[in-house]
């Protein structure tokens, strides 16, 4: 196989044919940075979602986790990633956008067998006997309010 080079004399296929690249240039890299509405939307195939309903979503969360409320922070190459897609991997419906953070965590807590495996280390040494979401204490219930006593007052005011 003959040896192609590009216009500055670096090759393009080495030796057995086998593409030659230089750093950082990566193909698909350029494409989802000039079309990055398109390369979302290819993304979200995956879930069964359109970019409209992502963004519909993300309007409505007013850009929040849909779990902790707050903004997503993780990174990657230097930009904050967009919020990811909360899907039932049973079924495969969509519920929400999650930030990293929430949807890693949603997925352990999702993986029963390891959730069991880990209260029964848990209970083995001695910490907590349950990974769950902790919901808040059921407030009390508030006594019914005291009947008032209803007497027309001595002297009634003449109009």
């Amino acid at each position: 196989m003959r040896q192609l080079f590009d216009s500055k004399g670096v090759a393009l296929y080495g030796k057995g044919g086998s593409l030659v690249r230089k750093p950082g240039d990566y193909p698909q890299k350029r494409w989802r940075q000039k079309y990055p509405d398109r390369a979302l939307a290819e993304s979200l195939q995956l879930y069964g979602v359109s970019l409209e309903w992502y963004r519909a979503k993300e309007a409505e969360q007013h850009g929040l986790c849909a779990l902790c409320g707050q903004p997503e922070t993780a990174t990657r190459n230097g930009k904050v990633k967009r919020l990811s897609v909360d899907h039932d991997h049973i079924f495969g419906t969509t519920c929400a956008l999650l930030c990293s953070a929430c949807n890693a965590g949603l997925a352990w807590l999702e993986k029963s067998a390891w959730r069991v495996k880990a209260e029964a280390y848990l209970r083995q040494h001695g910490r907590r006997a349950q990974i769950a979401v902790v919901h808040p204490p059921e407030p009390a219930k508030a006594a019914p309010p005291a009947v008032e006593d209803i007497t027309p007052p001595a002297d009634p005011i003449p109009f």
